[in-house]
């Protein structure tokens, strides 16, 4: 009850207090400023620093909490934008999303969407698998919330990866986009985010959450990432407008797409939280039974 009521207070704060807008390009360089031919890494700057992403997600690296609050609101109305080619991704400028979520220090923080990246492959990994694709729901703090984080993590970024199935239904939300129509660099739009996505996505929500930094130039350590578990499909053909830009383009990534490679995890706290606690511990106590039940067959054995 108490959690409810505080995420209640969250969401009045965030509609009754004016609030500014930050566009997601402007935490970027320019688009003639790097590839992503070496993956990243002849990237400098703060693209060296030590708390770097992407990274690998790994339950069994993960803690298990199930108090973190993440309440993730996706636009309800139609939201009017354009598909913009911007020369690396492409990128989608708009409020898409609310969200109010704890970070890795347990700190409750509200943010506003500003927009959303594509990437072909994903740029994150779970337990050592990479998908086809990654859609990163960019968010910046909201200016009642930015002297609460505890170390300038000022941007939230919601990640959902997308797999290969060539069985499925054209994704709704990539269908909206029209990518097979995009002639030019930028293709205005009218989305609503909620009635394309929130019905392929699981209630509630399993996610990983870690502390990180932007994915390209100048790649600040200003991020707190949560990235769903939960893969999402999307058929072939679909997937095709993406790699026929990102992967198929030699000279700006030699054909194999616009993700940064994996960075180390360097000693950070990768959290999960959602409806898969439980079952983690259920899973290591079983093991823990089954080891003993082993070990006790093989004792009586010699």
């Amino acid at each position: 009850m108490t959690g409810n009521f505080l995420v209640f207070v969250l969401i009045l704060c965030l509609v009754l207090v004016p609030r500014a807008h930050a566009q997601p390009h402007r935490l970027l360089e320019s688009a003639g400023a790097y590839n992503y031919s070496l993956k990243g890494a002849d990237w400098g700057g703060s693209c060296v620093s030590s708390q770097q992403s992407p990274i690998d997600l790994s339950a069994t690296q993960a803690s298990c909490s199930d108090s973190m609050v993440f309440d993730l609101k996706l636009a309800s109305s139609m939201v009017t934008t354009a598909v913009v080619d911007n020369g690396y991704t492409y990128q989608l400028d708009g409020e898409f999303s609310q969200l109010y979520a704890t970070d890795t220090s347990n700190v409750l923080l509200g943010y506003i969407g500003t927009g959303m990246f594509i990437h072909a492959p994903s740029e994150h990994t779970i337990q050592g698998v990479s998908y086809d694709a990654e859609l990163q729901i960019v968010h910046k703090i909201a200016d009642q919330f930015a002297s609460d984080s505890t170390d300038a993590r000022t941007v939230a970024i919601v990640s959902i990866l997308f797999k290969v199935d060539n069985s499925s239904e054209p994704n709704p939300f990539f269908t909206a986009l029209s990518l097979g129509n995009l002639a030019n660099e930028t293709q205005e739009i009218n989305i609503n985010l909620d009635s394309l996505l929130s019905p392929q996505l699981a209630s509630p929500l399993v996610y990983f959450t870690y502390k990180g930094s932007l994915t390209a130039p100048p790649c600040t350590e200003s991020v707190n990432w949560y990235v769903l578990q939960q893969v999402l499909t999307i058929p072939g053909d679909q997937l095709a407008h993406l790699t026929s830009r990102w992967a198929g383009n030699e000279t700006f990534a030699k054909g194999i797409g616009n993700n940064r490679a994996i960075q180390s995890l360097n000693e950070r706290t990768i959290q999960i939280s959602g409806n898969s606690c439980q079952t983690q511990y259920v899973y290591y106590f079983s093991f823990f039974i089954l080891f003993i039940f082993v070990a006790y067959f093989i004792f009586k054995l010699l």
